[in-house]
């Protein structure tokens, strides 16, 4: 996918989502709530991005990362 790391960023953003909700002091439900809906659909549209770039057909690895 254009050497842009989906998978790595697909595992981070929920979790940095949890630790940017779980750092909020209480109080701060809607916040709380807006930023965990934020998150959760970065990681949907990520995850479509994904299933998008897919090639059921091929047999060769696809959607990998190097490091």
């Amino acid at each position: 996918m254009n050497g842009f790391p989906i998978i790595t960023v697909l595992t981070f953003v929920p979790v940095f989502g949890a630790i940017v909700v779980a750092g909020l002091g209480p109080g701060k439900g809607k916040l709380s709530r807006n930023l965990a809906l934020g998150s959760t659909l970065v990681s949907l549209a990520l995850a479509l991005a994904m299933w998008a770039a897919f090639h059921g057909a091929s047999g060769a690895f696809q959607l990998e990362e190097r490091h």
